[in-house]
């Protein structure tokens, strides 16, 4: 789901334990040359969720193979870190960690259609809840910083997080067709909650502040710390 956060919380954790990181959705627009909705729209969903899986594969591959690690279900949904994808709940994302603890990947919401097994057996995946309230709020915020040239308000609080003027999930509706429409917000996040709540390891509620998200991340994830 867009609005949970998980690029800024993916990135932060990512900080945290010293590994790269990578956000699928940009990685793909820039190996397009194109926004997320650009490519929906001109070759379809098939072709992008092709694309979006040998995404994930070959970032996944930076950490090499071996011990699952973690991260955001930033594999966004909505959504992912670490080596994973997003599955965020309440709201959203998805962050993994991927094979070696190597890397923290914020992965597009829709990546859980069809990449769950795939994260779940080479990532730790962490669906990073939001309620559709604050998201859609967090949306707004979003929407109005992209008329005004800023970037919103902070994103664990309900504001942006990092992708303002970009195409937002990968659901091909992208951020502004999602807050014209409630009604396809609030239907999008009924259909992927429980998808999140499957692909998940655990889940971290980003409704508070992103030092407190990241927080509870590096807890589930460094238990021995």
């Amino acid at each position: 789901m867009p609005g949970c956060g998980k690029t800024t919380v993916s990135k932060a954790v990512a900080a945290a334990l010293g590994l790269p990181w990578f956000d699928s959705d940009a990685e793909i627009e820039a190996a397009e040359g194109a926004r997320i909705t650009e490519i929906f729209a001109r070759r379809g969903e098939e072709y992008f969720r092709e694309v979006e899986t040998a995404c994930i594969r070959r970032l996944m591959s930076h950490a090499g193979a071996g011990m699952r690690a973690d991260s955001d279900m930033c594999a966004d949904s909505d959504a992912s870190m670490g080596a994973s994808a997003d599955a965020n709940a309440g709201a959203n994302a998805n962050m993994g960690a991927g094979a070696n603890t190597g890397v923290v990947i914020a992965v597009g919401g829709g990546a859980v259609l069809r990449n769950a097994m795939l994260l779940r057996k080479n990532a730790t995946v962490v669906y990073l809840k939001r309620s559709v309230e604050l998201i859609r709020a967090t949306l707004a915020l979003r929407h109005a910083g992209e008329n005004t040239g800023n970037g919103g308000g902070n994103d664990g609080e309900g504001g942006n997080d990092g992708k303002s003027g970009s195409g937002g999930e990968n659901d091909g509706g992208g951020t502004r067709p999602l807050l014209r429409d409630s009604e396809s917000l609030t239907r999008l996040y009924r259909e992927r909650r429980a998808l999140y709540e499957a692909a998940c390891d655990f889940a971290v509620t980003n409704e508070t502040s992103v030092a407190n998200a990241v927080t509870e991340v590096l807890r589930r994830i460094r238990p021995e710390r």
